[in-house]
């Protein structure tokens, strides 16, 4: 049987991984510098691939973003 404290704090941190919280560690600043940037590398909405290059096209929609970074390729200046 597993204690009601440590499956609470189980439960806790699965809600915080859901919902991609960050550490607690960073200034606020820079928090939201990361979160800008996350959302600019996202990949395009599904409906764009059919818009840009017709019905019949199969692919990606990574293809069509302007900017693509990664977290460990490319920095942000803080």
């Amino acid at each position: 049987m597993i204690p009601l404290q440590v499956n609470y704090q189980n439960q806790k941190a699965k809600q915080l991984q859901k919902q991609n919280k960050m550490g607690s560690i960073k200034t606020s600043g820079k928090k939201k510098r990361l979160i800008k940037k996350g959302k600019s590398t996202r990949w395009a909405p599904f409906w764009a691939v059919p818009k840009v290059f017709g019905i019949g096209r199969k692919i990606h929609p990574s293809r069509i973003t302007s900017k693509k970074r990664n977290w460990k390729r490319n920095k942000i200046k803080d």
